[in-house]
């Protein structure tokens, strides 16, 4: 394992990442910190990503500095259709706005995207070349495929054997002036590199004793990763460098990149790797845990953002393990600090995030000018898409009043919109079926229900107390069970046996539709009894 070659030590302080010098790079010679997120738009930012992402912004804007996005995609047979933009409209839903990137109107150190910077990388690695720390490489695929097999076959990993490293200069033009194709190859230096990583320490790794030298160059023309990482790094005068830790033992590789340059190396933190709360890895029997996924599933972005952020080291620093709640993303820079990320894997909680949403949704409905508004809107979204496809829904969708008395009532039992759309609370949206409200109407409360309905019609008031008189007042007067009564109002208003309070339940609905369910119900009666005399 690459790991096992890793050697930490004592960790640096990070003020002391602060202070490093900036050397006069293409677009820069500001002291300022600058960071990038570089994800490949190979599909849909995860919670990994998330946390990538969120944390090099926070130490950006807590040290003044610039949060850059660079698309790295080098690698085109991967890339997936609509990836940046969506990749793009996920960071800004969660409140993570680049100040350098594709679509940037600031930023000097552009074009943003790999693909776009080829004549850079042709001219930088051609250096390297010239100065005998690259080569061209000549071997077929064919010849590699051999290669692989018999180091399996002898059980040794597999690896290149450096070959065309000891080609001659004359060797290499007459192949090159053969047209014959070629890559282009670091030569790795032997010996440990070391670093001082923000979050792990002193980390030391001879990446030369187990690993062959690596392709910077692609016979298409297009870089590695190792090989654009260090040049755009370079060239985009980044200063830190927070990626997640199976990047690690590539690290070396990108010190012997610089060296090879002649390159100052920006200060890099890893980042712990996210796990599942039993400690495994993440992956998709743990469902979708992309970014966009849980958008879907109901989950408000400040509760997403404050979830994987306070994973890790943080939950004790604001008192969030008993009793989560929400940060704004300015609210977390002034929170944020480097000394609190850990170096053990971060446990995901997951029985955690639905309470980050419930307090989200109690922020935004009390806190937050235009809140309710903003709620009602993606509520509006849910029920749409839940309905599109039948005319069930009995309510008037555009009816803002009713939907943000729907949320008001509701906000302390849900914790993401859908639960509104499950079986327990599909009776705010539909009537009751024929099959739920067959028999449900008793006939010796037929004319306490006809009463019922005639006096609410009546009602001034429509309040809780003035509904709880009227239906003690008749169920006495008619001799009438109270809790027989109040089990078939239950029925006839939500089709349910259980649930919240009929009083509860009448308020919440509000009168005329009280009135609407309670004479269709009477009225189905009136049609059994019917069909029962024809019998």
């Amino acid at each position: 394992m690459l790991f096992s070659k890793l050697i930490f030590k004592q960790s640096v302080p990070f003020t002391q990442c602060v202070s490093l010098r900036i050397h006069h790079r293409c677009c820069s010679t500001t002291k300022n910190i600058r960071v990038r997120f570089a994800p490949s738009p190979t599909g849909f930012v995860h919670l990994g990503g998330l946390r990538t992402a969120l944390y090099n912004y926070l130490v950006a804007k807590s040290k003044q500095g610039t949060f850059i996005l660079r698309i790295e995609d080098t690698d085109q047979t991967r890339l997936v259709p609509g990836a940046i933009e969506k990749l793009q409209e996920d960071l800004a839903w969660a409140g993570i706005y680049p100040d350098e990137g594709p679509g940037c109107s600031r930023g000097a150190c552009g074009p943003y995207k790999q693909s776009e910077r080829k004549n850079l990388y042709k001219q930088e690695v051609q250096k390297l070349i010239d100065s005998g720390h690259a080569y061209y490489c000549f071997c077929s695929e064919h010849r590699l495929e051999l290669l692989r097999k018999e180091a399996l076959r002898m059980r040794q990993v597999p690896k290149y054997d450096n070959k065309c490293r000891h080609l001659s200069k004359e060797e290499v033009e007459e192949k090159l002036s053969s047209g014959a194709e070629a890559c282009i190859r670091f030569k790795l230096q032997p010996g440990e590199q070391t670093h001082d990583d923000l979050v792990y320490g002193r980390v030391s790794h001879d990446v030369a004793s187990i690993e062959s030298d690596p392709v910077v160059l692609k016979t298409d023309g297009m870089p590695t990763y190792h090989l654009a990482n260090v040049i755009d790094d370079h060239h985009m005068s980044i200063t830190h460098v927070l990626r997640g830790v199976e990047w690690q033992p590539s690290t070396a590789k990108h010190l012997l990149l610089y060296k090879a340059f002649g390159w100052n190396p920006p200060t890099y933190a890893h980042l712990p790797l996210l796990v599942n709360s039993d400690g495994a890895k993440l992956s998709k029997r743990h469902g979708d845990m992309s970014v966009d996924a849980f958008r879907r599933d109901g989950i408000l972005a400040r509760a997403l953002v404050n979830f994987v952020f306070f994973t890790g080291g943080f939950a004790s620093v604001e008192g969030t393990v008993h009793q989560p709640r929400t940060f704004s993303v300015e609210q977390l820079v002034d929170i944020f600090n480097m000394k609190h990320v850990n170096t053990h894997p971060c446990r995901l909680n997951f029985s955690q995030l639905p309470e980050f949403n419930r307090a989200e949704f109690v922020r935004v409905m009390t806190a937050e000018k235009n809140g309710m508004d903003s709620l009602v809107q993606q509520l509006k979204t849910v029920l749409r898409e839940k309905f599109k496809d039948s005319n069930e829904c009995e309510l008037d969708l555009d009816n803002d009043q009713y939907l943000k008395s729907m949320l008001e009532w509701s906000f302390t039992r849900i914790t993401r919109f859908r639960e509104l759309t499950e079986p327990q609370m599909m009776f705010l949206w539909m009537q009751p079926s024929l099959e739920q409200l067959q028999n449900a109407v008793n006939p010796n409360q037929k004319d306490s229900l006809h009463e019922l309905v005639i006096n609410i019609s009546k009602l001034e008031e429509y309040s809780e107390e003035s509904l709880k008189a009227l239906i003690s007042d008749i169920t006495k007067k008619r001799d009438v069970k109270y809790n027989h009564f109040m089990k078939t109002l239950r029925l006839c208003l939500s089709g349910l046996k259980v649930g919240p309070g009929v009083i509860e339940l009448m308020t919440v609905l509000g009168k005329d539709c009280v009135l609407r369910r309670l004479k269709r119900s009477l009225q189905l009666g009136e049609n059994e009894v019917q069909q029962q005399k024809a019998r």
